[in-house]
């Protein structure tokens, strides 16, 4: 079930081009039960998710994230922060809620300046995701990175500089 959730999310991203926001999706494989067949085809999932033999293991093939580290306090700041918001507002432009929206789910690359989703074992992806879901997803992230990640003082920072001069208190 696994494997079609996270195929079935990778199809939908391959098909509403989000690009650039999850790792590149090279296809898919399976290993028959006695290892005797080793089976891959291109970026063809929606196939796969038709008749699925439960004997078969099958996997995805995605890119190799080389220097990829999960999100932590460690390597996240407030432009990496928004990064990650902004990709999780693209998947759900996409009508693809993440269903999991946690640290070990985001991978940032700091050599290439790029974050990306992984793990798509709960995604939901259908035109009848609501907007409240998606919004809803989209609060729970931004706990996460600014509550809970982010340095308290930067994201003061962040607030005060977001609010007009008109009704700030230091001006």
């Amino acid at each position: 079930m696994r494997f079609r959730t996270e195929a079935n999310a990778y199809a939908s991203i391959l098909s509403r081009n989000v690009a650039g926001i999850v790792p590149q999706c090279y296809g898919w494989f399976e290993l028959d039960g006695l290892l005797k067949r080793v089976r891959a085809w291109p970026s063809s999932l929606l196939s796969v998710l038709r008749g699925q033999d439960p004997s078969v293991t099958k996997g995805l093939v995605l890119e190799d994230l080389v220097g990829a580290q999960c999100l932590s306090v460690h390597n996240v700041d407030l432009g990496v922060g928004e990064m990650a918001l902004r990709a999780l507002h693209k998947l759900h432009s996409a009508h693809i809620l993440h269903g999991n929206p946690e640290k070990v789910n985001v991978l940032v690359i700091l050599e290439m300046k790029r974050v990306v989703w992984v793990r798509f074992s709960h995604a939901v992806c259908q035109d009848s995701v609501t907007r409240q879901a998606l919004l809803a997803e989209l609060a729970e992230g931004w706990a996460f990175i600014y509550q809970r990640l982010v340095s308290p003082l930067s994201v003061s920072c962040l607030n005060v500089s977001l609010i007009s001069p008109r009704y700030r208190m230091d001006s």
